[in-house]
């Protein structure tokens, strides 16, 4: 379960990275950084700052419990690009820290975490595989659609590091 878990957070992570470059190059500015970073789809949804941190956070909160270690803590110090990218590195280098064979029997491992404000008890081929992987790419879309929302010039290669189109080219 490395492969599954560690190894597609560790890509993942870098392609968060590259968008935050993205959003970095777009606005140029303290201040239209800041705006965008407080952007939010809806009301009641994240803004992007928070869906930058929930998506580092689920790397984490997957990765450790199915080592059976306790999940480290990475501190959010301000609502900036340089500290959202900070994190990001922090978090590849706990991911980087885990010995693949932590994770022998991960797969029959009882995960017990919350989703919301219900608790789960989850093995762990289910927690990775039905929780844990949808909600981590759930947030990194939002991420994505919050810089689209924007005007950001992100694309699906931004986003998934294999998909490459011309410039100005449109579907």
């Amino acid at each position: 379960m490395y492969d599954q878990s560690v190894i597609v957070f560790e890509r993942y992570l870098k392609r968060l990275s590259a968008m935050m470059n993205r959003l970095e190059t777009f606005a140029d500015t303290a201040s239209k950084q800041k705006a965008i970073l407080q952007t939010s789809l809806a009301p009641n949804m994240f803004p992007l700052v928070q869906q930058v941190r929930t998506t580092i956070s689920f790397s984490l909160r997957t990765c450790y419990p199915l080592a059976g270690l306790e999940i480290p803590e990475i501190e959010s110090r301000e609502d900036t690009i340089a500290d959202l990218r900070r994190q990001i590195k922090e978090a590849g280098r706990y991911l980087q820290a885990l010995p693949a064979n932590d994770f022998a029997t991960a797969a029959e491992r009882e995960i017990v975490t919350k989703a919301g404000f219900k608790e789960l008890r989850l093995d762990g081929e289910t927690f990775l595989t039905q929780y844990a992987l949808p909600n981590f790419f759930f947030h990194l879309s939002m991420v994505y659609a919050i810089l689209r929302y924007c005007g950001a010039p992100v694309g699906k290669g931004d986003f998934d590091g294999f998909h490459e189109y011309p410039p100005g080219f449109a579907f």
